[in-house]
């Protein structure tokens, strides 16, 4: 695979835990030619920035049940670790570290 499939997978768990279920936006998986994309509706709680997720950090999830429900079907865990596993999985290939951003009411992850 072209991408590292735990960096994936951590991305869209995290992308359907966290979105903003208020917003009729969409998650959505871009799919590039030098890069994959992951998107979701609404941006990071009060108080964590873009910089505290390449480290540890607390986890603050936007859906606590959802998150637990994931949590308990061994799909997602609940200690704030996804963005740093995305990290490690990447650079354990020696692909670049992603990139988080947000803008326009959207979050993304970006694996190039």
């Amino acid at each position: 695979p072209e991408y590292p499939e735990t960096a994936i997978r951590e991305a869209v768990i995290n992308a359907i835990c966290h979105r903003d279920y208020t917003s009729t936006a969409t998650t959505q998986v871009r799919i590039h030619d030098d890069r994959l994309e992951i998107w979701n509706p609404g941006e990071l709680p009060l108080g964590l920035t873009i910089e505290d997720l390449y480290r540890e950090h607390s986890s603050l999830p936007r859906n606590r049940l959802l998150k637990e429900t994931l949590a308990r079907a061994d799909i997602g865990e609940r200690w704030g670790t996804g963005t740093t596993r995305i990290v490690e999985a990447c650079t354990a290939v020696g692909m670049v570290e992603p990139q988080y951003s947000q803008e326009q009411g959207v979050f993304k992850v970006r694996l190039a």
